[in-house]
């Protein structure tokens, strides 16, 4: 039979070894003579460059061989192998389409190598789930699968920038084990019923010096952002020092977790006594690492010294340049103390194992040290906030002024690092956090904290910067607002109803539903009859009706509604009363007076605060979802304010996990193959991956 292969192919004689692509206009070689001549290579060719042709003809091809066969041999086809099917999904069909969008959500999601649609047991399982389903190459989906889905997601996130009216953005540099540098970009903001958002809009790799404004000012223009937008930058000790330079009226914070690392890193490494302490730890680790046996001597000590307890513990080692994993070292050795006394008393041990003075020391650094590590995992959070970083510094430096009593090396320790948190925190020529506006309004609009943890000189400097911050912010957006809108006119009823008579029934049926304010002199409102619609006539649709412009027909309307029916329909109305404010505030309020701005900030600075120590950042957003009506002006500040992360860890951690997406398998992917899978592994789990 004739193959489909020849309608893409021609030749100048039926016997030339050569064959022309009529798609490209490739030379292909069919064989060395007329008896080895095979289509093999047209088939590969086609299925390499030209995917989807080529799978539309060989579908159509098999379903005309299907017809065309007899019918007995179709019969001892079907008794031979029952449970063959010669119909295929087409590749552009609605059923392959979805098949094809899970395979690349679950590459990107779970961090697999694109070579994973090649393995037998992928294709097996996939082959078992839908028989139909022909399994693309691997150009398929790095070619058109993966440019896709990065587009559609793009388009979500898209859209949700559009509610974003002030963003704070977070930097950072990562590199792979291959030595491939990325940069990171994200952004961050509250909605207007403070959920957090924030997703990674920038991830590329960074070829030489990289310009961080550079990369910095093409994705905002890639994501249609504009810089008046940006409200913060949280960025990396390692990036660009001199990016504020160029964002002069954008708050720049540097990444606390960075800071407390070189401030704990600066008072561990200047001690001979605690880095020799820690090579220590690192040597027992590599011994009882490498000998089985010695794992097992150390094992069976535990068990006849914990005899009730199933669990069994061994050394670990730390990361160099990770103060915190140093710390879980020492930890994971106290753990062990009693174990490994025994165990160094029992064996002829080649390391050298701690001495009493060594076990002092660890105690005491582990005292030392146990606040600055509760802070790092505070702050190594995605959800912490900008306005927590000034407590924690004063909760560090109360705690080294409580600690007394240690030995001579944990005490120069604590010296040391009372005089880093000095010069990395409190440096007013560097960076002092009781000095930055952005710090110290952050803190007083978080209801945790308020003015608490401020001086009485101090707090009335803060609410000086509030009521400037908050009378800035408030013109800015009055000059973004056109004039007050016009509330549409309501049609008028067919007799010629009085605008101003008012209609009152029991009956939602009743067939005008009117306003009318005589009283309201300043205002002058009118508002016309409204007619009944036949679609739902009850009191509550006839006020939605009116939209969300009509905010002072809808306040006069749900006052009219009948007390039973308020009872009846309390949830609905009380949301519609929440739209109805918001209307109120953002399209049709006037200018606040600066002594209206000045009582609204005094009613929740001297409002007691929410001190109770569980109280996480999600109770914080929670609180001022639950007031930003009482509070419509300082809200619109918090939800700016509050939005800004402690730290660059979002980026950095993200980072991390993303480390299998350069695994061996992948090491010859291109730097957009690799960009686009990690701009969907950071955010696509944000949204129903399923549907």
């Amino acid at each position: 039979m004739h193959s489909f292969v020849w309608d893409f192919f021609t030749t100048d004689n039926p016997g030339d070894q050569y064959a022309y692509c009529t798609l490209c206009g490739k030379k292909m070689k069919r064989g060395t003579s007329t008896r080895t001549y095979s289509t093999s290579p047209l088939h590969k060719h086609l299925a390499t460059h030209h995917v989807q042709p080529y799978m539309e003809a060989k579908e159509k091809f098999e379903e005309n061989q299907s017809l065309c066969t007899p019918v007995k041999k179709q019969k001892m086809e079907v008794a031979v192998k029952p449970a063959t099917s010669t119909s295929h999904l087409g590749i552009n069909t609605i059923k392959a389409s979805k098949i094809h969008h899970k395979i690349m959500n679950f590459i990107a999601i779970d961090k697999k190598p694109l070579n994973t649609i090649s393995d037998r047991g992928f294709i097996g399982l996939i082959k078992a789930l839908e028989p139909r389903y022909l399994m693309p190459n691997l150009q398929y989906f790095t070619e058109i699968m993966l440019p896709k889905s990065c587009e559609g997601l793009k388009c979500l996130i898209l859209n949700e920038l559009k509610c974003a009216h002030h963003i704070s953005m977070t930097t950072d540099i990562w590199t792979s084990d291959d030595k491939d540098s990325f940069l990171s970009i994200s952004a961050h903001w509250l909605t207007t019923d403070f959920v957090a958002k924030d997703y990674v809009l920038y991830s590329k790799d960074c070829v030489g010096d990289m310009d961080i404004f550079y990369c910095f000012q093409t994705m905002l223009n890639n994501w249609d952002i504009s810089l008046n937008q940006v409200h913060s930058v949280v960025k990396n000790h390692s990036c660009d020092r001199n990016l504020h330079e160029e964002l002069p009226n954008v708050a720049t914070v540097p990444c606390m977790i960075k800071l407390l690392e070189l401030v704990v890193q600066d008072s561990l490494l200047s001690k001979p006594e605690v880095t020799g302490l820690l090579d220590q730890c690192r040597n027992i680790y590599a011994h009882f690492n490498k000998s089985q046996s010695a794992r097992l001597s150390l094992q069976r000590v535990q068990k006849e010294l914990y005899p009730h307890s199933s669990v069994t513990i061994l050394p670990v080692n730390d990361v160099s340049v990770r103060w915190n994993s140093s710390y879980l070292m020492l930890q994971q050795m106290e753990s062990l103390k009693r174990s490994l006394q025994i165990y160094g008393a029992d064996h002829d041990v080649q390391c050298q194992m701690l001495t009493r003075s060594d076990w002092s020391l660890i105690g005491d650094l582990l005292k030392l040290l146990q606040p600055f590590f509760k802070v790092t995992e505070q702050l190594s959070t995605s959800k912490s906030m900008i306005s927590s970083i000034i407590n924690h510094v004063q909760v560090l430096q109360d705690h080294l002024l409580s600690m007394h009593e240690l030995v001579p090396v944990a005490a120069d320790v604590q010296v040391n690092l009372k005089q880093s948190i000095k010069e990395r925190l409190l440096n007013p020529s560097v960076f002092n956090v009781l000095k930055n506006k952005w710090l110290l309004m952050s803190t007083a609009v978080d209801p945790r904290f308020r003015l608490s943890l401020f001086s009485s000189e101090m707090k009335i400097h803060v609410k000086d910067l509030l009521l400037t911050e908050l009378e800035n912010y408030i013109t800015l957006s009055h000059d973004n607002t056109t004039s007050r809108p016009q509330i549409p006119a309501l049609p008028t009823t067919s007799n010629g109803s009085s605008p101003l008579t008012l209609i009152k029934s029991e009956k939602p049926t009743s067939s005008l539903l009117a306003l009318t304010d005589t009283n309201n002199t300043e205002s002058n409102l009118q508002i016309p009859a409204l007619p009944i619609t036949n679609n739902d006539s009850s009191p509550l649709a006839l006020i939605k009706s009116l939209g969300p412009t009509s905010s002072w027909a809808v306040t006069g309307l749900l006052n009219l509604l009948p007390d039973h029916v308020k009872e009846e329909l309390q949830e609905e109305v009380k949301e519609l009363q929440n739209q109805v404010n918001v209307a109120l505030h953002t399209e049709n309020r006037l200018k606040p007076k600066r002594e209206d701005l000045i009582k609204e900030i005094n009613d929740f600075l001297e409002t007691p605060g929410e001190n109770d120590p569980e109280t996480d950042e999600a109770g914080v957003l929670c609180w001022w979802n639950n007031n930003r009506f009482k509070l419509p002006n300082l809200s619109s500040l918090a939800r700016t304010l509050l939005a800004s992360p402690a730290s660059s860890i979002y980026a950095n951690k993200s980072f991390a996990e993303s480390g299998d997406v350069y695994e061996v398998e992948q090491t010859q992917l291109l730097s957009n193959v690799g960009e686009e899978l990690l701009f969907l592994y950071h955010n696509l789990h944000k949204f129903n991956a399923n549907e």
